[in-house]
């Protein structure tokens, strides 16, 4: 009996230090990449000024002149997916790795705290780029609301929630696809222009169609099918990312 007690013990230990290793692992990362949520803030409030000049059309009908003014937070959103590029990329990198040398760790928990982080990037940055389209809309009818002859479209409250968990969605799409190619990279440097050659190469000279891949996650009946879609192939591909991540330290 005892025997079994000192069995369960051990096994509850192993499982709370494997938690807290992540936790600690999780903690640091949020620490040492602060600077990186300033420098998205900044590349979304540089699109939230490119977007006052965003799309004008003129339309001409009965010698009445139709000013059609689009304001989106599409180039917001771009730049963030831009950024969580970036920040999936520098995740895999040696320095990045090197850095959990301090921890009692392993590569499983590395990958689990990596995954957590990104988590936290896609909600951070999917809320601020949605707030900040929002505020530039604002500010624009609050500009113009002087004329009599402007209708605003607005955006309903649902519609509004919609777009902060689409954006999301697609940055946690987004962050697990370049995850998995910054672990591929790492096998040898030369990687790094051939992967984006091939990519390259098939869209352009080879002429590979990507619209029904892309159909497939954009252009879906509803919000609930569009998460299940994204999240479940996201997680396929950190999976993928961690798998391939611990053979590659295996081979080391």
């Amino acid at each position: 009996m005892s025997l079994i007690q000192n069995k369960v013990q051990k096994n509850t230990v192993i499982h709370v230090n494997f938690l807290e290793a992540v936790k600690k692992q999780y903690h640091y990362k949020l620490h040492a990449h602060h600077s990186m949520f300033g420098t998205m803030i900044i590349m979304q409030i540089i699109a939230g000024l490119l977007t006052f000049s965003n799309q004008i059309y003129s339309v001409n009908s009965n010698n009445i002149d139709i000013t059609v003014r689009i304001i989106s937070a599409d180039l917001i959103i771009g730049l963030t997916f831009l950024w969580i590029i970036i920040m999936a990329f520098q995740l895999t990198t040696k320095a990045s790795k090197n850095k959990m040398v301090t921890f009692v760790t392993s590569k499983q928990t590395n990958h689990l705290a990596n995954i957590l982080f990104m988590i936290t990037l896609c909600f951070i940055g999917g809320l601020t780029a949605n707030l900040l389209g929002a505020f530039v809309k604002m500010v624009v009818s609050v500009m113009d609301q002087t004329d009599p002859f402007i209708y605003f479209a607005g955006t309903s409250v649902s519609e509004f929630a919609t777009g902060i968990l689409a954006t999301i969605a697609y940055m946690l799409l987004i962050a697990s696809f370049f995850y998995l190619i910054g672990e591929i990279v790492q096998i040898h440097s030369i990687l790094i222009i051939i992967i984006p050659s091939v990519l390259v190469g098939l869209l352009f000279i080879l002429g590979v169609n990507v619209e029904p891949i892309i159909g497939f996650y954009i252009f879906t009946k509803s919000l609930s099918i569009m998460l299940v879609k994204t999240l479940v192939t996201a997680f396929l591909l950190f999976f993928a990312a961690t798998l391939f991540g611990n053979r590659l330290e295996v081979r080391r």
